[in-house]
């Protein structure tokens, strides 16, 4: 059979891909049988061939041998070599290694983003701050399987799987990051060890400081009055510090009080600010 210029044919003739059906496999003369070699491919010129193969199976599932052909689009030759013209030399490391560990080629996922930098922030956040699976998404362990559910990222799609337990943990110990690994960092005002952290009060109007200092004042008046230290437990005696309070057996908002004291004082509060007030009262 002709092919045109940019087409080609792969086929292993060194195994056959067929047999015939007018009489039974097992237990006849192998070399009398008849095979056929009819399986292969017809690949483009865009399409850059490494090897291919018919596997001997000697047909021990259907009358065919499987046919293997591993194959690289040329497309992703010219996305690396795009790449490396845009982002420079220092690309071609990269590169190289991406050669080496993906001899077969490579498969990139690109969803079009449809997220706002709050929705990345807040997946990036409940990702830190929450196990790797909900317990809520494992259905069933027998003591030897674990049976869990989740919605694959491509499509949304509820994915069942039922795999034996020590595979479960594999998976979830590979999220646990290594050794002195930082999973969050803290620059500008969070970091610590600043020495310009000594000169933030300055960054406060003098008008709030007063109060700012008023959260504390209940705590000397109670002392003076009543002769005890409400921060002060019973149990241990060491310092509490204030977590929420309460007032006709409802929760305060700390933001709250603080915004309402700032409107008493007729100053304006900044957006997103915060009481700095942070307790542990029981």
């Amino acid at each position: 059979m002709d092919f045109e210029p940019d087409f080609t044919c792969c086929m292993d003739a060194s195994v056959p891909t067929c047999r015939y059906l007018n009489r039974p496999y097992a237990g006849a003369d192998k070399d009398t049988f008849q095979y056929y070699m009819i399986d292969g491919f017809i690949v483009s010129d865009n399409i850059t061939v490494n090897s291919f193969q018919t596997v001997d199976y000697d047909f021990v599932n259907s009358d065919h041998n499987p046919f293997m052909i591993h194959w690289l689009i040329v497309n992703q030759i010219d996305l690396l070599n795009e790449m490396e013209w845009k982002i420079g030399k220092s690309f071609k490391v990269t590169k190289a290694m991406i050669y080496r560990d993906h001899k077969n080629g490579f498969y990139v996922y690109a969803k079009p983003n449809q997220c706002n930098p709050k929705q990345i922030a807040d997946y990036i956040g409940r990702y830190l701050g929450r196990p790797v699976i909900a317990t809520k998404r494992i259905d069933k362990y027998d003591g030897e399987n674990v049976t869990f559910h989740y919605n694959r990222h491509e499509d949304e799609k509820l994915i069942i799987e039922t795999i034996p337990a020590l595979e479960f943990i594999e998976r979830l110990i590979q999220h646990i990051p290594e050794k002195h690994f930082k999973m969050v960092r803290y620059y500008g005002i969070y970091a610590r060890h600043r020495e310009c952290d000594k000169k933030l009060y300055r960054a406060i109007s003098k008008e709030k400081h007063r109060i700012y200092l008023s959260f504390n004042l209940w705590r000397v008046s109670i002392l003076h009055s009543f002769g005890y230290d409400p921060l002060k437990c019973p149990c241990c005696g060491k310092t509490m510090t204030v977590l929420e309070i309460y007032y006709n057996h409802k929760p305060v908002s700390l933001q709250e009080l603080y915004e309402r004291t700032m409107i008493k004082h007729h100053a304006r509060p900044s957006p997103g600010s915060s009481s700095n007030a942070y307790c542990s009262m029981l």
